[in-house]
């Protein structure tokens, strides 16, 4: 990971074009043989699988991913731009892609090819077990990152600014404002302010993406039934009636 800490110019709007270079052709990501974006989910949900949590080992894999693509999202995209906020999506499984496909040339170094190659069924459940600890190390990071951003906002400037200044005007330090102790209390309570609007709108971002995805699949869900009772208006009466 780390180009998500690398993009600059605020917490709206991804600077999708800068990382197409760190991709491959055709959605694979350079240096990992044969393991495409597409992948992700799969190989996360058998390690769930594989760790012994069966199909809701699998749910909570796919979680992972889909977590970590929101996270990102909320710092990364315009929440207004359904594409936009595609495009961080399509990254963020790219830089995961990326981690698994290290876990796995660690797990083959480690191994050794010609003793993985003399039991694949037992390989293949390494590789699962090394994707999920991959995205399950990765979250976190994802996550210190979003807050990182979401704390240089506008929003949270604002209520950090206030926080050091309440501090600063307590009665205790208003004989020596610029002393030392008040600087240092006030920089504390700045940071505290921070931190606490940082986590408040990273809380209200989700929210807003989740309602945002759930309405996209709904309308997904309800799209066939509108198309066909289209087809149903525009038929000639007639031809319901066998005339």
């Amino acid at each position: 990971m780390g180009w998500f800490e690398e993009v600059d110019g605020g917490e709206a709007g991804f600077a999708v074009d800068e990382l197409h270079g760190d991709l491959g052709a055709g959605g694979e990501v350079e240096g990992v043989e044969g393991f495409g974006v597409e992948g992700v989910d799969d190989a996360v949900e058998a390690g769930a699988e594989e760790r012994g949590c069966g199909t809701e080992g699998g749910v909570e894999g796919d979680a992972l991913v889909v977590e970590a693509e929101l996270v990102t999202a909320a710092w990364a995209a315009d929440l207004t731009d359904a594409a936009d906020i595609a495009a961080v999506a399509d990254h963020v499984r790219a830089s995961l892609a990326a981690d698994i496909g290290d876990g796995a040339g660690r797990v083959h170094g480690d191994g050794g090819a010609g003793e993985l190659d003399q039991d694949p069924d037992a390989t293949a459940s390494v590789l699962a077990f090394a994707a999920l600890q991959a995205v399950q190390a990765a979250l976190p990071e994802y996550r210190a990152s979003a807050l990182g951003r979401l704390g240089r906002t506008e929003e949270a400037e604002a209520e950090a600014h206030r926080a050091y200044r309440t501090e600063q005007n307590r009665r205790w330090f208003r004989h020596n404002p610029n002393g030392q102790d008040a600087i240092t209390a006030a920089a504390k309570a700045a940071d505290t302010a921070r931190g606490r609007t940082a986590q408040y709108l990273l809380a209200a971002r989700l929210e807003q993406l989740r309602e945002q995805a759930a309405a996209r699949t709904e309308q997904t869900t309800a799209a066939p039934w509108t198309e066909r009772l289209s087809g149903f208006a525009a038929r000639p009466l007639d031809d319901e009636l066998g005339r």
